[in-house]
C-alpha cells in the first residue's frame, strides 16, 4: 500500500493506494532482470486443451477429474478441473439405469403372425428382434435385444 497526500485548496486529503510499481506485492523487479514473456508479472496466461474420455455406459453426474490442471501461480496449489457428465435425450432411445428402451410401434399383421423388427443400434449395427408367431405380444411389453457387457473396475456391468 502506498500512502499519498493531495491539496485541495485549504484542506488536504490523505489516503492509501495500491503501488503503481509494484501492484502491491511489496517488491519491483528492474527493467533489466524482467522476463521477456512475463513482463516481470510472474505468469503468462496460456491455454490448453483437455482432452476428456467419455467411456460408453458412463451414468448421468459422474465426474472425470483433472488433478491440478486448474489456475497456477507462484504460492498457488493449482486446484482440480471437474467435468460432469450431463446425459442429454436421445430421439430414439430412453436410458433407465444402465438399460437402454426402445419404443417400437407393431403393425397387427407382425403382432399375430409373428416376424423381426430391425432396430438401428447407437453404434450403427442393426439388431434384429424376432417375434413367433403365436407370442402374446401387448402394449407395454418389454423384450430383451442384445445384452452388452462393460467391464468397470473388475465389476460386470450390463447395457
Amino acid at each position: 500500500m502506498k500512502t499519498m497526500m493531495r491539496q485541495m485548496g485549504p484542506m488536504i486529503q490523505r489516503f492509501q493506494t495500491v503501488c503503481p510499481d509494484c501492484s502491491g506485492e511489496g517488491e519491483t523487479i528492474r527493467e533489466r532482470d524482467r522476463c521477456k514473456h512475463c513482463l516481470g508479472k510472474k505468469t503468462i496466461t496460456e491455454r490448453k486443451v483437455l482432452h476428456v474420455p467419455v467411456d460408453k455406459g458412463m451414468q448421468q453426474g459422474q465426474k472425470i477429474t483433472f488433478n491440478s490442471e486448474g489456475d497456477q501461480g507462484p504460492d498457488i496449489i493449482p486446484g482440480d478441473v471437474v467435468f460432469v457428465i450431463e446425459q442429454k435425450k436421445h430421439d430414439r432411445f430412453e436410458r433407465k439405469g444402465d438399460n437402454l428402451y426402445y419404443k417400437a410401434e407393431i403393425d397387427l399383421l407382425t403382432a399375430l403372425a409373428g416376424g423381426t423388427i430391425v432396430i438401428e443400434h447407437l453404434d450403427d449395427r442393426f439388431l434384429q428382434v424376432s417375434i413367433l408367431p403365436g407370442e402374446v405380444i401387448s402394449p407395454g411389453k418389454f423384450v430383451v435385444a442384445a445384452s452388452l457387457v462393460f467391464l468397470e473396475s473388475g465389476a460386470d456391468r450390463h447395457l
